[in-house]
């Protein structure tokens, strides 16, 4: 070992995490069978680069920000430090540059994870190997849904550090974490977009360095909610874009901007994957991000934890070191176990998203997503009142801390959102017989009648009322084509097809209880002068129940009316007899149900048809209920 890297590791011996050490940490253990060897090499290599690079850099790149920040009224308008640069160029010698990309580091969402947690603790790695929030996110997207030309105008320039970038979706005047709430307009004209929306808590946006956005609006606002966004690519310095402010968190003024995009022009060309495909960008965005991010954030509650030890061990009150008073054990204990639980709660997320996809893991990643910005915020709070005055002064780091944790639980989704999610797939599952058992049943309340007749309110299981939704999967492949096969016979028997400049059809599923076939198509005749005409059919499930028969469900048209039998059941289901449209549609909903029924093995129970013509614009909502 050399003099320069000796006296680097005696400064750092008294300042790392004690969680960085080159032997693999406890929270592991149980994923070692999991673990490559690479992980261990590159594990390593970014430990050394911690300790013998950023710690002895850190006081240096705070000494040279202060300095320039001096000769700018706005703290916000200074560039990165030069010493930033060097410890770039350091990165990539060390091969740990841009490290979060997988082509990069080799490793797997798991493996990831704990070193995603080292640079949580340690900002300036984060920065130096180019692995920073948004420009991850974005290179991310480049990358996998990029052209070769927007790759090279824009992800080559990111990737070597050169420019950053900002992700411009959050808008002030609608619910946005929603994104089908989304408000901003992406317009065709000609071979250009334009652009026009007001987009606000733009991370990044305000820094000199950021030179473009990945901007999501809408090119449509009719048809499926989910292909009516886009995303496109948008220059910072594109005529119409106005940075109004920045914007402040708990009164400090951070480089999140709000930002006017008025009637912004860029070549069409700058849409990413192609219109209508923003949704689905933005989920294959957030689904690793959301793990890293959960993973800095245990590294800065690691930190605190320390913080706290430090503090009690180096004050006195009350005749005693405060690490030996009862309850700053007791909160020190806390922290700990809240810490050990978020990370194993990360690891399990990242090996469902490793074993069967992001997909399959968003519940545990909702989880992640609720509970450690949660945990890391009371750890801060508990440390801050360790510190007492000291804590809230300028002169301790928890503050900022605080500031900064504070507005990660409302990124990506606030609380309310992840914890629907959860409880969802808890909720819309059948219920079981254990869970009757242990609830109880009062069996006076049917000995002695006299709630019989509230029999739907006093005993809804028996009446069939609807607890969740049974729609637990997607439709497969082949069951959108036979669906989209059967709307195509329906509208051609209704002539809408003739002159039909744009025809779509897609199954999706809301957020609650109904799975959603639409099809919308266009058309250029003087009739409807251009009108979009959209069909949906919403079909609501209201029982879980499945059929026990490999019975055939028989379906007849007889006086108006559509009736289904079975070898169990003979259920009716009621229509007025009055356009020709509806009796048309009748025979559709017969070979719609049919598909269903057999895909589903379950029986309509009732059936409800509305038909509304407003302004050229035709709707066809049809519920279905189902029963054992």
């Amino acid at each position: 070992m050399d003099d320069r890297t000796d006296r680097a590791e005696k400064l750092t011996n008294k300042i790392y995490l004690r969680s960085i050490t080159d032997d693999l940490p406890d929270g592991l253990q149980p994923y070692k069978g999991r673990l490559s060897e690479r992980f261990y090499t590159e594990r390593k290599k970014v430990i050394s680069f911690i300790k013998e690079v950023i710690v002895p850099n850190q006081e240096k790149y705070g000494a040279q920000k202060a300095e320039m920040e001096k000769d700018y009224e706005d703290p916000l308008d200074c560039p990165e430090p030069p010493v930033l640069k060097e410890l770039r160029e350091e990165a990539k010698k060390r091969g740990v540059y841009n490290f979060f990309l997988p082509e990069v580091c080799g490793l797997t969402v798991l493996e990831y994870s704990p070193i995603a947690e080292m640079l949580g603790a340690y900002h300036l790695a984060n920065l130096a190997m180019n692995c920073s929030a948004p420009d991850t996110g974005n290179m991310e997207v480049l990358e996998k849904y990029g052209t070769p030309e927007q790759k090279k105008k824009w992800l080559v320039p990111l990737l070597n550090g050169e420019i950053r970038s900002a992700f411009a979706m959050t808008e002030p005047g609608v619910a946005s974490s929603d994104a089908t709430n989304i408000a901003s307009r992406i317009e065709a004209d000609g071979d250009d977009y334009v652009i026009n929306g007001h987009k606000w808590y733009i991370s990044g946006a305000c820094r000199p360095e950021c030179k473009v956005f990945i901007f999501m609006g809408k090119t449509r606002f009719d048809g499926p909610l989910h292909s009516q966004q886009s995303m496109i690519i948008v220059p910072r310095d594109a005529p119409g874009v106005k940075i109004l402010r920045p914007l402040g968190v708990f009164g400090h003024l951070h480089d999140h901007a709000e930002i006017i995009f008025d009637n912004v022009r860029v070549p069409k060309s700058n849409m990413l994957l192609g219109e209508g495909r923003g949704f689905e960008i933005a989920q294959g965005r957030l689904g690793p991000g959301r793990i890293h991010h959960c993973m800095r954030t245990i590294g800065v509650a690691e930190q605190c934890l320390e913080a706290m030890i430090y503090r009690a061990q180096n004050r006195v009150a009350f005749g005693k070191v405060l690490a030996k008073k009862d309850m700053v054990a007791s909160a020190v204990g806390e922290a700990r176990l809240s810490i050990t639980m978020c990370r194993q709660l990360c690891y399990l997320a990242a090996v469902m998203a490793d074993e069967k996809g992001f997909k399959a893991a968003r519940v545990y990643i909702s989880m992640i997503k609720l509970e450690a910005p949660r945990a890391a915020l009371k750890i801060i709070d508990e440390a801050i009142q360790l510190h007492g005055a000291h804590g809230v002064s300028q002169v301790s780091k928890l503050t900022d801390i605080y500031a900064n944790q504070r507005t990660l639980r409302v990124a990506d989704g606030p609380d309310s959102v992840h914890l629907f999610q959860i409880a969802r797939g808890e909720l819309l599952a059948p219920p079981t017989e254990m869970g009757k058992r242990i609830s109880g049943v009062n069996e006076n309340i049917k000995k002695y009648g006299k709630f019989d007749h509230v029999k739907n309110i006093a005993f809804p299981a028996e009446s069939k009322i609807p607890h969740g939704l049974p729609l637990r999967h997607e439709l497969s492949r082949s069951q959108v084509e036979v669906l989209k096969l059967l709307l195509c016979i329906f509208t051609r028997e209704l002539g809408v097809l003739r002159s039909a400049t744009r025809f779509e059809v897609s199954a999706s599923r809301d957020h609650f209880s109904q799975a959603c076939i639409s099809i919308s198509f266009e058309h250029g005749t003087s009739f409807v002068e251009s009108a979009t005409l959209l069909l949906k059919l919403r079909v609501k499930f209201a029982m879980y129940l499945v059929l026990r028969t490999s019975e055939r469900v028989a379906f007849t048209l007889q006086n108006g009316h559509l009736c289904l039998k079975s070898s169990l059941h003979a259920i009716n289901a009621g229509f007025m007899r009055a356009s020709a449209f509806q009796g048309r549609a009748l025979k559709f909903v017969t070979t719609f149900l049919y598909f269903l029924s057999i895909g589903r093995q379950r029986l309509p129970r009732g059936l409800k048809l509305c038909l509304v013509n407003e302004r050229c614009a035709l709707q066809l909502f049809l519920n279905v209920a189902f029963c054992a």
